[in-house]
Parts: C-alpha cells; sequence; structure tokens
C-alpha cells in the first residue's frame, strides 16, 4: 500500500485573520510607546499548561487605577477556555475547540458579565482558516441579534477580503468594510476600508535590516468635510534593536513625536519607558511620561 502523499502548505498561501490586516503596524504605533501611565505586567505559566497575565496600569491624568486578570486553559483537542476578570467588575468566559470536527475549524462560545451594570452579553463564533482562505462568523445574541462575517482569499501573500454585518432586528446592514494586504518575507502593505467606507488606512512594514523596522500609516477620513479640521493623518516610526535595548521613534503629521526604549534590566524583567511630545505646544502640558514594567 503507498503511503498518502504529504501536502505542504505554504505559509504566503493562507490568509491572517481579516481583523489582523495591519496589526503589526497598529501595535507599534498606538501600544509600544507607554504614555502618561505607568503600567505593570506580569505573565507566567504553570506546569498544568495554563498561562497567566496580570496587567495593572494607573493613568497619570487622572490618577486612576485599573487591573485585569486573564487565564488560559489548553485541554487536549484543542479545547481552551479562558478567563477574564477586570476591575470594572467585568467577567469573561470563552470556551473553543479547534481542529476538532474539521481541520481548520474553530467553534467557541463567549459570554461577557458586567456585573456593575447587570448587563450580560453572548456571541458565538465559527472560523474555518486554510489555504487561500480565512473565514470567521460571529453571532452576537445580545443585541440584535448582530450576524457579522470577515473573510480574507488569495495565495502568494496576495489577499483581499471584507467584514459585513447585519442587524436581524432592524433587517438592515449596520458595517461593511473592506481589506487588501500584500505581504512578502521583508515587508507588507495593506489597505483597510472601515465604519461604512468613510476611513481609510493604508498600513506599511518594512524589515529595513535585521535590527532595523520602519513603519507608516496613512489615515483619510472622508467624512470630515471641515476646513478647520485635516481629514489626512500620517504616521511614521521605526525601531532599532542593539546590544543594550530596542530603541524605537515616530512622529505624525499634528507634529507630535513619540520616543521609547526598551530593555530586559534582570532575567525576564523587562522596562520600558516612553514620552510624547507635542512639537507645536512645548510647555509642559505638551510632554507626557510613561513607563511599564514587564515579567514575563
Amino acid at each position: 500500500m503507498s503511503a498518502l502523499p504529504v501536502i505542504i502548505v505554504k505559509s504566503q498561501d493562507v490568509p491572517l485573520n481579516f481583523a489582523d490586516v495591519g496589526k503589526d503596524v497598529r501595535d507599534f504605533l498606538e501600544k509600544e510607546f507607554p504614555v502618561a501611565q505607568e503600567k505593570l505586567e506580569f505573565k507566567a505559566r504553570s506546569l498544568d499548561n495554563v498561562q497567566f497575565n496580570i496587567t495593572g496600569t494607573r493613568d497619570a491624568k487622572t490618577d486612576a487605577i485599573s487591573a485585569d486578570f486573564k487565564a488560559v486553559h489548553a485541554f487536549p483537542r484543542g479545547v481552551t477556555l479562558t478567563q477574564k476578570w477586570s476591575t470594572d467588575n467585568i467577567l469573561t468566559g470563552e470556551i473553543s475547540v479547534a481542529d476538532s470536527l474539521v481541520r481548520g475549524l474553530t467553534l467557541g462560545t463567549e459570554v461577557v458579565s458586567n456585573n456593575s451594570l447587570r448587563k450580560y452579553n453572548a456571541k458565538i463564533t465559527a472560523a474555518y482558516q486554510q489555504q487561500y482562505i480565512n473565514n470567521k462568523m460571529t453571532v452576537d445574541l445580545a443585541r440584535g441579534p448582530l450576524i457579522s462575517n470577515e473573510f480574507l482569499v488569495g495565495k502568494a501573500g496576495v489577499f483581499a477580503g471584507a467584514d459585513v454585518g447585519y442587524d436581524v432586528k432592524n433587517s438592515a446592514v449596520y458595517k461593511y468594510d473592506l481589506a487588501a494586504t500584500l505581504r512578502r518575507p521583508d515587508y507588507s502593505m495593506s489597505l483597510m476600508v472601515k465604519r461604512q467606507l468613510n476611513l481609510f488606512n493604508m498600513y506599511y512594514n518594512h524589515r529595513v535590516a535585521e535590527d532595523v523596522v520602519a513603519n507608516a500609516n496613512i489615515q483619510w477620513d472622508k467624512s470630515i468635510v471641515s476646513d478647520k479640521s485635516n481629514s489626512i493623518l500620517m504616521e511614521f516610526g521605526a525601531k532599532y534593536r542593539a546590544m543594550e535595548g530596542l530603541y524605537k521613534a515616530k512622529v505624525d503629521s499634528l507634529g507630535r513625536v513619540g520616543l521609547s526604549f526598551q530593555r530586559p534590566i534582570l532575567p525576564r524583567v523587562v522596562l520600558t519607558v516612553g514620552c510624547r511630545i507635542d512639537t507645536r505646544n512645548l510647555d509642559v502640558s505638551g510632554r507626557q511620561l510613561g513607563l511599564t514594567l514587564s515579567f514575563i
């Protein structure tokens, strides 16, 4: 009896999630610069393969302190249980099953309980990812219900797709977004059109060298028609990994400059300091500092 053929799926032929189009650029420009806050992160994994994440944040403007706790339990047969609890008294429980019924199919259920406001929500998801296609359907039971479906299709690093949402109660389409992306080993370009085709974002990520990465985002808000408001926002940033740590810098078309430096100070302990300077307002209110201490 001859052996079954081995099917090799190239990573360039497997689309990413629709929501992850341009995510590498967004994460760099929005999340990697701690500003106007002090943040403490703790990550650990138990012997029975439970991942714990604890995050505490103090807002420098309001002195408000918030915290989040997250635990991810991985079980056999692709079953994952995720639990979250925040200081806003919001409890979230999620269970998913991957590759159990069909290879590439993930079924999930999420229940959210806002105990302070006595509000509850539940969602059911079905995601299917294979060569040339990535599709995810979500049913929001508490609102509407709302049914949304997002997908990307393509091959060889070129993908396009859409995200469409339908309100069953009102019999109306409440959202429709488009996306296209080109991914190569050293760079990627993506276009995301959201808010009923009113908000355009062009993302660019380029690994210039082994230790240098450049990012750019150009945003056009078609709904802004006022002469006093600029409908186009441009952001550019780069990070450089040196022996002593990771240097990051960004600047946007509004004259705001962000700087950040990250380095390990102890084994499994990473310190990140950042600042943002408004070049149009150089007094105290135009300068903001922040830091993050991570235990990983």
